[in-house]
C-alpha cells in the first residue's frame, strides 16, 4: 500500500487503514491508549474516530501506527513567508520599503536570468526581526470524524464507494481506483454497476492490458453496460494507446462489441450525428470489418459508413419541426434525452404541460443527479445572458423542480415516513450547492459548493500556499473584492499588498521554489466595509500545478492577528480545507467568502472567465432546497430536536446507526 494511496483516502474520503489482527482480549491498557491517541489527533489535527472504529484501533493495538500514519500525512509549510511575522511588519510597513524590497527581490530571479541568461534557484529576501513561532493557535473548528477500515478490506471497499456513485471521479479518486484495480480479482472489479460511463475507462484499460481470452471478453462484457459503453471506452483506450492495437486487444474488442444484441448495437451506433464521426474512427482502427463475425452488425456497421442510417437524434429533430407532439412521443422513448432536450423542446413549441407531464410519467427513469443538475443551473438566474428569456428560465426550472419532485418519490429511502433532524454543524445548508459533474476535479471530502459558516471566535480566515520544486517555480495569490461602495479591491503583487482601513494583508511576493504565500483577511476590520473576497492562485510561470512537485493551497481559521504574536503562521486543525492542487491548470479560483453573512466556499474552479471581481451568486436551488424536496417526497418530517428523530442527517461520517453522512451517500443522488 502506496504512501499516496493512504493520503488520498485520507484527503478524498477521510478513510484511515489499519492492520486487522484483533488479540483475544482488549485490554484497559491498549483502551486508554486509543483514548489518548484520539485527543492528541483532536489538539493537533482536528481528526477524532468515532467509538467503534477507536474500540477496533485499541483491539488491534493500532493506536501508535495509526497516530504515526496520520502524522505522516498531514502536510506542512516548510517556509517562512517573506516577512515572518506577518502580518504586523506589513501592516507597519510603509509603501516605499515594501516596493524597494519588492523590486530587489525580483531583480534577484527574474531579472538576473533575463540579464546573464542562467536560471537562479533562490532569491534575495531582506532581513526582518522575527519572532519565535511555536505555540498553537486555538481550537477554533469542529473536529472532523474520521473512518477506519482494515487494510484487508480497503481496496474493494474504497472502490465500491467511489464507482457505485453517479458522478465523474475526481483526480484523487482516480489516482485510488488506479491502485485498487491493482490488488482486486476479476470477480471483484466487475462486482459493482458503474453508473458513471467515464469511469469505465480506466477499469476497461486494466481489462484490456491484463486479461485474455473469454476471461477479457466477459470481464467487460460484464463492466460495460450496452455497446455505447464499449465504443466510449474504446476510443479513449486508442487515444492512451496513440491508435494502435495489438491484433489481439482488436479482436477482443469486435468480439464485446457483437456480444450484445443487434438492436443494442444498432442504437448506439449513431446516438447523434456528432458521434457518427468517432465511432467510424474506432470502428477504423480496430479493424471491425476484419475481424467481425456477424453478419447483421456488419450490415448495420455497412449502413453507417455509407450514411443510409440515421440516428435517433435526427428521427427526433425531424419530429420536432413537424409536430411537437409527435417529438415529445418519440422522446418518452428516451427519458434521459427527454431531460436534456427539454430546453430545446420548449423553445421549438411543446407546451410546458406536455414537457412536464412526460417527464414525471417517466421519473423513476431519470438521473437524480441530472435533475438536480438542471434544476440548479435553470435557477441561477444571474447566469444567464441578457437574451434569454426571463419567462422560458422560469418555466424550464418549474417542470425541472416538478420533475425531481416525483423523481424522489419513487426513492425507497430508509427515511420514508420518518422523523428527521437536519445537523448543519459548521456548514449553512441556505447558502451551498451541490455540484455534480462540474464540481472541482481537486476534490476533497468536503466537496466545492458548500458553504462553512466561519464561527464567531475566527477573526481572521488566512488563505495560504506552500509551493517547492527542483525548478524555479513562482506561485501567487490574490484577493478581489468589492467594498460597500462598490469600489474594487485587488491585494496581490501587481496591486495593493495591504488595506488597512478593510483589514486585507498579504505576506510578499515570493519568486523562487520553498516559499510561503498568505493573504489575511481580517473579519473584525472587513466586516460592515467589504461585500465579498474571491481567492486565486496562480503559477505566475506558467508550470501548471499537475508539473510542480508540491503547491498545497487552503483556507485557514486565525483566532486572533495584527499584533505580533509566538503563535504559528500555519495550524492544521483550524483549516476548513486544503488540498495539494493536482490540475493541468495554472490559475484557480479557489475560495470565495461573504464578509457580512460570515460565508466561506470553496471554489475550486480552473476557468477564470470575466471579471474577478463578479459575485458568487447562490441560486434558488441550494442542498436546504433539495433536501426538505427530498423529505417531504418522502413523506418523512422535519423535526428540531435532536432527541425525537429516528435519523440525523449531516455532513461529515455518521458515527452511529442513527445518523447519516450526505457525504458518504452522495447525497442520495443514486437511491
Amino acid at each position: 500500500m502506496t504512501f499516496q494511496f493512504r493520503k488520498n483516502l485520507l484527503d478524498e474520503m477521510h478513510i484511515v487503514t489499519f492492520q486487522d489482527k484483533p488479540a483475544a482480549v482488549c485490554t484497559d491498557a491498549q483502551i486508554v491508549k486509543a483514548l489518548t491517541m484520539n485527543e492528541n489527533l483532536k489538539q493537533m489535527y482536528g481528526f477524532t474516530f468515532k467509538p467503534a472504529d477507536l474500540f477496533r484501533i485499541a483491539a488491534n493495538d493500532a493506536s501508535e501506527a495509526v497516530f504515526s500514519s496520520i502524522s505522516d500525512m498531514i502536510p506542512e509549510i516548510k517556509a517562512k513567508p517573506m516577512y515572518p511575522d506577518f502580518p504586523s511588519q506589513v501592516m507597519a510597513m510603509d509603501e516605499a520599503q515594501y516596493r524597494m524590497h519588492q523590486l530587489m527581490h525580483y531583480f534577484s530571479t527574474y531579472g538576473l536570468e533575463d540579464l546573464f541568461g542562467v536560471s537562479v534557484a533562490k532569491g534575495w529576501l531582506p532581513e526582518t526581526e522575527e519572532t519565535e513561532k511555536t505555540k498553537e493557535d486555538v481550537h477554533l473548528l469542529d473536529n472532523t470524524v474520521l473512518e477506519a477500515v482494515s487494510e484487508e478490506e480497503v481496496y474493494a471497499f474504497v472502490y465500491n464507494r467511489i464507482l457505485s456513485k453517479r458522478e465523474r471521479m475526481t483526480i484523487p479518486e482516480t489516482e485510488i481506483i488506479r491502485e485498487c484495480l491493482l490488488h482486486l480479482t476479476t470477480e471483484e472489479m466487475t462486482s459493482v454497476n458503474i453508473r458513471f460511463k467515464e469511469n469505465l475507462v480506466p477499469i476497461f484499460s486494466v481489462c484490456m492490458n491484463t486479461l485474455n481470452g473469454e476471461a477479457r471478453i466477459n470481464a467487460i462484457h460484464a463492466l460495460c453496460q450496452h455497446t455505447g459503453d464499449v465504443f466510449k471506452c474504446t476510443r479513449e483506450f486508442l487515444n492512451q494507446n496513440k491508435w494502435h492495437l495489438k491484433t489481439s486487444q482488436k479482436r477482443a474488442i469486435v468480439k464485446i462489441l457483437e456480444s450484445y444484441p443487434v438492436s443494442d448495437f444498432e442504437n448506439n451506433l449513431i446516438p447523434s450525428r456528432e458521434k457518427r464521426e468517432e465511432i467510424l474512427l474506432v470502428l477504423q482502427y480496430t479493424d471491425y470489418n476484419m475481424y467481425a463475425t456477424s453478419l447483421p452488425h456488419k450490415e448495420l456497421v455497412r449502413q453507417l459508413r455509407e450514411g443510409s442510417l440515421r440516428s435517433w437524434q435526427a428521427h427526433f429533430t425531424k419530429a420536432l419541426l413537424s409536430s411537437p407532439k409527435e417529438a415529445v412521443v418519440i422522446a418518452s422513448q428516451r427519458p434521459g434525452e427527454m431531460l436534456r432536450k427539454a430546453a430545446w423542446m420548449f423553445r421549438n413549441g411543446v407546451s410546458k404541460n406536455d414537457i412536464q407531464h412526460a417527464l414525471e410519467d417517466h421519473a423513476d427513469q431519470l438521473s437524480t443527479q441530472t435533475l438536480v443538475t438542471v434544476c440548479r443551473k435553470f435557477s441561477d438566474y444571474e447566469s444567464f445572458s441578457e437574451t434569454d428569456s426571463p419567462k422560458e428560465k422560469a418555466a424550464l426550472f418549474d417542470i425541472f423542480m416538478h420533475a425531481l419532485g416525483r423523481n424522489l418519490a419513487t426513492k425507497d429511502t430508509v427515511l420514508k415516513d420518518k422523523k428527521v433532524y437536519i445537523n448543519e454543524g459548521g456548514f449553512d445548508f441556505s447558502h451551498s450547492v451541490i455540484e455534480t459533474n462540474d464540481k472541482s476535479q481537486e476534490g476533497g471530502y468536503v466537496r466545492s459548493g458548500l458553504a462553512y459558516r466561519i464561527p464567531e471566535d475566527v477573526h481572521t480566515v488566512r488563505f495560504f500556499t506552500y509551493w517547492n520544486d527542483e525548478r524555479r517555480i513562482d506561485i501567487d495569490l490574490h484577493a478581489y473584492g468589492e467594498d460597500k461602495e462598490n469600489k474594487p479591491l485587488h491585494i496581490g503583487w501587481n496591486r495593493d499588498y495591504k488595506d488597512q482601513e478593510n483589514g486585507l494583508a498579504m505576506s510578499g511576493d515570493i519568486t523562487h521554489s520553498n516559499a510561503a504565500e498568505f493573504i489575511d483577511i481580517d473579519l473584525t476590520k472587513a466586516t460592515g466595509k467589504v461585500k465579498y473576497v474571491n481567492l486565486m492562485i496562480h503559477s505566475y510561470t506558467g508550470v501548471p500545478f499537475s508539473q510542480i512537485e508540491t503547491v498545497l493551497t487552503g483556507m485557514m481559521a486565525v483566532s486572533k492577528t495584527g499584533v505580533k504574536t509566538d503563535v504559528k503562521l500555519y495550524t492544521p486543525a483550524n483549516c476548513f480545507y486544503h488540498h495539494e492542487l493536482k490540475e493541468n491548470a495554472a490559475r484557480m479560483m479557489y475560495g470565495f467568502i461573504d464578509i457580512d453573512k460570515r460565508i466561506l466556499l470553496f471554489n475550486g474552479k480552473t476557468s477564470v472567465n470575466g471579471s474577478l471581481n463578479n459575485k458568487m451568486t447562490i441560486p434558488l436551488f441550494t442542498l436546504d432546497t433539495y433536501l426538505h424536496m427530498l423529505l417531504e417526497a418522502q413523506n418523512a418530517s422535519v423535526v428540531k430536536d435532536k432527541e425525537e428523530a429516528d435519523y440525523v442527517v449531516q455532513l461529515g461520517k455518521a458515527e452511529n446507526d442513527k445518523e447519516i453522512s450526505l457525504l458518504d451517500a452522495n447525497y442520495f443522488l443514486d437511491a
